[in-house]
């Protein structure tokens, strides 16, 4: 399975613009809509392919490419800050490089 769920989707590892990765999971009607919000995908929610979670799970491999190419068409700076100012949940992959010039692993 790997980082694959049968619950939901989206939920996988997408390269952004700058090649950057992050990691988006989206496990819920409610955080789905906030994530097509800060998108600008408003229309993916009204989608019956996209409308309930079983749906996209269903849908799992479309619902990953929709947001793989919305995620890859933007710099990691821009979908961190669209994803915080609507309230969904991402991550960040770090590479080797990144985690030792981050503050809090040199403390």
């Amino acid at each position: 399975m790997g980082n694959i769920f049968l619950t939901g989707a989206p939920i996988d590892f997408f390269k952004t613009q700058d090649g950057q990765y992050v990691v988006i999971v989206c496990g819920h009607d409610t955080v789905f809509s906030r994530l097509c919000r800060a998108s600008g995908l408003e229309e993916l929610a009204q989608d019956t392919a996209f409308a309930t979670n079983t749906q996209r799970a269903e849908n799992r491999d479309l619902t990953n490419r929709v947001v793989a190419e919305w995620v890859e068409a933007h710099s990691l700076e821009e979908i961190l800050t669209a994803f915080n100012q609507n309230e969904v949940p991402i991550g960040t992959i770090y590479s080797i490089e990144d985690i030792f010039e981050d503050p809090c692993y040199q403390a």
